[in-house]
């Protein structure tokens, strides 16, 4: 079978199916096999971010409205992202772990600070990803100032400790 120029390579098509768990975007019905993948933008292209799983009777109401007889409201492309994220979301949260984490600097002094993450999904790795800014009063210090800051703070030996 010939694919047309744009439909979705079988991989999105898997992802978006997975993410949805079969059900549609739009109504909420589980579809089985009475699923196909839409095109949020029509003139959008192939990939992940414009896919959204439709049931058949919803992808015929959202190409189906006529603006020369404007009866209701036309679905319109952010409308559709935002109710196919919320979709999503319902069917894999249970996927990603909850994870907190807590920044403190109790009885400690520059550049000591005490990071905690806790992975509260149960026994398996979390990859986690940190950003830190200094900052010193009001003022975010660029990358040189934040390790000559950090050297300023530190009781011995500041090029063993700091990564340039």
């Amino acid at each position: 079978m010939a694919t047309r120029k744009k439909d979705f390579r079988p991989d999105i098509a898997k992802n978006a199916l997975l993410w949805c768990a079969r059900h549609c975007c739009l109504c909420g019905k589980a579809c089985s096999t009475g699923i196909v993948i839409a095109h949020i933008d029509q003139n959008g292209s192939a990939k992940q971010d414009n896919a959204m799983p439709l049931c058949l009777d919803c992808h015929e109401r959202t190409g189906s409205y006529d603006p020369k007889h404007p009866l209701g409201r036309r679905y319109q492309p952010d409308e559709l992202w935002a109710r196919r994220n919320q979709v999503y979301e319902h069917y894999t949260s249970h996927l990603v772990p909850p994870i907190s984490y807590s920044l403190t600097q109790m009885g400690r002094t520059l550049p000591d600070v005490g990071f905690r993450i806790h992975h509260l999904g149960g026994p398996d790795w979390a990859r986690v990803r940190v950003w830190i800014t200094l900052a010193q009063g009001r003022t975010n210090l660029r990358p040189s100032e934040r390790v000559e800051a950090l050297q300023r703070s530190l009781p011995v030996e500041p090029q063993s400790q700091i990564r340039r």
